[in-house]
């Protein structure tokens, strides 16, 4: 006798229950309520099949995941637009110098603890700091500006204009490295 294997065509309860699980709790706690999109598409003929509402429901399916990512997408750019700007490169430039500078450095605990001074003495004079090539200014200078804000008490925040002359276009000459400046200092008093 040969048996032939039987197809029971019933709903199975525990993988619409998963389904369910999957659709209304796990998919909503993992995703923004705005990227979540509902259809409802009939059921038809034996195999659950129409193809003429299916293409309508793909093509649905389709636009408005198209509509979606293009809409993040620019959501995105535009939050962005400001890292294009060629201020903020420079200054990011700039900072990037300093961090990798001050992370190398060590000592010079006099000339830190005569800036943070300088910084406490609310004196209107400029802070010169100078010496031959190669005694450490670069690096004693990112390290002050690594650590002035934690220097300033009462919840103040300094404004931190750095450059190493020589390391960018901009830095590399006169006019551009005043313009730049002037541009930084501008944009934080809204000038």
């Amino acid at each position: 006798m040969t048996s032939f294997p039987v197809i029971i065509s019933q709903i199975c309860t525990e993988a619409q229950q998963l389904l369910s699980n999957l659709r209304d709790e796990r998919v909503p706690a993992k995703l923004n309520a705005a990227n979540i999109r509902r259809s409802t598409i009939e059921w038809a003929g034996r195999d659950g099949i129409d193809n003429v509402s299916h293409a309508d429901y793909i093509k649905r399916f389709c636009n408005d995941f198209y509509e979606s990512i293009t809409q993040m997408v620019n959501k995105a750019v535009k939050k962005r637009e400001k890292f294009r700007d060629s201020l903020f490169s420079e200054v990011l430039q700039h900072l990037s110098n300093a961090l990798s500078v001050s992370d190398m450095f060590f000592g010079r605990e006099d000339e830190l603890k005569a800036a943070e001074s300088y910084v406490h003495s609310k004196s209107k004079i400029p802070l010169v700091y100078y010496g031959e090539n190669g005694c450490g200014k670069t690096s004693t200078l990112a390290k002050i500006a690594r650590e002035i804000r934690n220097w300033y008490r009462n919840g103040e925040k300094p404004v931190i204009v750095l450059r190493f002359l020589g390391t960018s276009p901009d830095s590399s000459s006169i006019m551009p490295l005043l313009t730049n400046v002037c541009e930084q200092v501008g944009f934080f008093t809204h000038f």
